[in-house]
């Protein structure tokens, strides 16, 4: 029954399709871009227009930004960093990087303002910044740029152009990098590359503290990937659409590397702002998301719902009713009887293909959910869709993707079974996550930093983070990490945290979802001066409050969430208490908001 999931017409391309060979990720690139020559490799909006990058044009692009990092005094095995939101040029100086080798170190603008003290950190001897603002971000006090760290700015306008003439001895554009490199890039020899060698640097989001950051070699990226491809296959067939931050460890195999070794297509979206549109002007049969993004997702699907009228919504809650009886028996390996394969055939045929449509969704094969586990109720949402969903997990460390939860035998609640390439156990004592495989630069077992447990068939369950693990006064477990879902699970609320180590009751800080917080206060006429303002207004505190208590509903006594505290600043990525992914730093907010905290147990 996965043909009922957008899976027949690829399981016979997933199954003879053939990666490119290679043992190190330049010669695996330069390999597809000689043999794919004119296909296109990426695509981008200019001017509103989508404009394709093909392989043999990205090939050059990469020979020219190479030999122009050679050019400047760029050496094997140094570090070059790259400041940028997701971009195609990204991809091409991470390559350009790798060819020469040195070490690529992709950084979230929002990882921290202290930019410069993470390049310092790192030793990077050059950074590729997105703009000015990135630029900006690298200087000193009296807009100086470290000693030593050159800079390339990847797009560059005339008031921007202005600001590397200020560093006019250290800063370039990408333009004039390539434009550098390009008469020595036909004789310049290739650098010989051990498989062995380090080949990214990858930073963790720095929720628990602060940011880490890990190198891979060549081996540990290829293998992984090409174990990734063996339980969710790529073709050249498929196209991705890339929204979220490329500097993910897990993000850089899905989005670039992957696509590089099965040839698939990968276009950008213009911005987290517009993912919607770009979703229905590409409709991409791979993407990855994380549960936030997808319970978005759904939620406008459900207004939409709201707004078509009676009975558009009722054939609606019907077609999904039907479609959800379905996948609950496939999902429990029970073939549907003729007449719901029936019901379902309808339902798909002339109501959800439309929904899937307005979703961008409709020809989506792989729904790749990253970075903590879809609740179960979402899960079935998107089988009963017509979507299939495919769970990861991973840790930096583990590049992002030690498990995987797919169909055949996909399960609701879990990460799936660990890679090939990879194993998981539980250390006794702590039951912590322990994961080891060609990933792993030591011999002993990598702390994932989350709890869990495996079941007989090897089926791994996240319970929760360690950092988070905590007790009651009474002595017993409080599980802050399932209470935090559900309380994320409102459309309300942008993230929370749980408190209440030693405590009585649990307790909540709660950092608002702006948007649509402001959607209601102006529709039940509430005003309000500020974000500040927003957050104390009693209607707004009243609409916490209900979603608190329903999320409380389905907590034991002990465990419901009794008070609660609202962030009084719109927070942004960059700032110390938020993470890039928008999530809330756990050891920052617990610092800055004790008071706060306290308050709530006086």
């Amino acid at each position: 029954m996965i043909h009922l999931w957008n899976l027949a017409r690829a399981e016979h391309a997933a199954r003879t399709a053939t990666l490119q060979p290679g043992e190190t990720l330049p010669a695996v690139f330069f390999g597809a871009a000689g043999s794919r020559a004119e296909q296109v490799f990426m695509r981008a909006k200019q001017l509103g227009v989508w404009a394709s990058v093909t392989w043999s044009e990205a090939g050059r692009a990469v020979r020219e930004a190479a030999a122009g990092l050679r050019a400047l005094g760029v050496e094997r095995g140094q570090v070059v960093c790259i400041v940028s939101h997701t971009r195609q040029e990204c991809i091409l100086a991470d390559l350009a990087i790798m060819t020469i080798g040195a070490v690529s170190a992709a950084m979230s603008p929002g990882l921290t303002r202290d930019m410069a003290g993470l390049c310092g950190r790192i030793g990077a001897v050059l950074a590729f910044v997105e703009d000015e603002e990135q630029l900006d971000r690298l200087r000193d006090g009296e807009g100086r740029l470290p000693a030593g760290l050159r800079v390339v700015m990847l797009r560059s306008t005339v008031a921007d152009d202005q600001g590397l003439r200020a560093d006019s001895d250290r800063s370039t554009s990408w333009e004039a990098l390539r434009a550098l490199g390009r008469e020595a890039a036909s004789t310049m020899p290739a650098v010989a590359l051990s498989p062995e060698a380090p080949a990214i640097l990858s930073c963790s989001a720095g929720t628990t503290g602060a940011p880490e950051f890990v190198v891979h070699s060549h081996r540990a990226v290829l293998e992984t990937c090409r174990a990734l491809q063996q339980r969710v296959p790529y073709t050249a067939q498929d196209s991705k659409l890339c929204f979220m931050s490329w500097a993910r460890a897990n993000e850089r195999l899905l989005s670039v590397y992957l696509p590089i070794l099965a040839g698939t297509c990968i276009s950008f979206a213009e911005g987290l702002d517009t993912v919607p549109e770009n979703l229905r002007e590409v409709s991409p049969t791979l993407l990855s998301a994380t549960p936030r993004h997808l319970e978005k997702l759904r939620a406008e699907v459900g207004s939409a719902a709201e707004e078509a009228g009676r009975i558009p919504r009722a054939a609606f809650e019907w077609a999904l009713a039907c479609g959800a009886e379905v996948a609950r028996k496939v999902l429990r390996n029970e073939a549907p009887g003729p007449a719901l394969r029936l019901k379902c055939a309808l339902g798909r045929t002339f109501i959800l293909n439309n929904v899937r449509r307005f979703m961008g969704l409709d020809r989506c094969r792989h729904l790749i959910v990253v970075d903590a586990t879809l609740p179960q109720a979402l899960a079935e949402w998107y089988f009963a869709m017509g979507i299939p969903v495919v769970q990861v997990w991973g840790t930096t460390q583990t590049l992002g993707i030690a498990t995987v939860n797919a169909l055949p035998d996909f399960r609701p609640g879990f990460v799936g079974k660990a890679l090939s390439v990879a194993t998981v156990a539980i250390d006794p004592r702590s039951g912590e996550l322990l994961a080891s495989g060609v990933f792993a630069s030591e011999p002993a077992p990598i702390r994932t930093g989350d709890l869990g447990r495996i079941d007989a068939d090897g089926f791994v369950e996240v319970t929760g983070r360690v950092s988070e693990r905590m007790a009651a006064a009474s002595g017993d477990p409080i599980p802050a990490s399932r209470i935090q879902q559900l309380l994320r699970e409102s459309p309300y609320v942008q993230d929370a945290l749980v408190f209440g180590e030693g405590r009585a009751y649990p307790s909540a800080v709660i950092l608002l979802a702006r948007d649509k917080v402001e959607h209601h206060a102006q529709q039940v006429g509430v005003s309000f001066p500020d974000f500040s303002g927003l957050t104390q207004a009693a209607e707004v505190r009243a609409l916490l409050q209900s979603q608190i208590d329903r999320a409380n509903e389905q907590l034991e006594a002990a465990h419901r969430v009794r008070r609660f505290h609202l962030i009084e600043v719109d927070l942004e990525p960059g700032d110390e208490e938020m993470t890039p992914t928008r999530m809330l730093r756990r050891w920052t907010v617990e610092t800055r908001y004790r008071q706060h905290i306290e308050s709530m147990y006086a």
